[in-house]
């Protein structure tokens, strides 16, 4: 490593407490001699939500920029998903038509309302009630 490089460190998962306990203090030991502040952090799992809405305006980019509903789920899915699933009745052209039709009700919507899929206060509508 060089100066500034930017690094990563791996704990398995289910590693007993003890273990995770020590590598971490190891971890902060070498960190402590150096002036450089952690870059950031893993994050959880986005939400299935939080996918689909992404998959959505990602489909709604695609039909704004002219591209085949194909051209559009192998941007999403990938080619390879595509070469073995797509066929003229598959799933999956079926999921590539909801993301556009969501999107399209997404984009109606306004911008605030993507923010969002939860009423803001107790009592409020959900925006989301009559999404596709």
């Amino acid at each position: 490593m060089c100066h500034a490089m930017p690094y990563g460190y791996l704990i398995a998962a289910g590693a007993p407490l003890t273990t995770v306990h020590w590598s971490l203090n190891l971890i902060k030991a070498f960190m402590s001699w150096r002036d450089v502040e952690p870059a950031g952090r893993a994050f959880a799992r986005p939400s299935h939500a939080a996918v689909v809405h992404m998959r959505a305006l990602q489909a709604y980019d695609g039909v704004c920029a002219g591209a085949s509903h194909r051209k559009i789920a192998t941007v999403v899915f990938g080619a390879d998903i595509v070469a073995n699933r797509w066929e003229p009745d598959s799933e999956l052209r079926a999921h590539v038509r909801y993301l556009i039709r969501r999107a399209r009700f997404l984009v109606d919507l306004g911008y605030v309302t993507l923010m969002t899929t939860r009423p803001k206060k107790e009592g409020a509508a959900a925006p989301f009630v009559d999404a596709p």
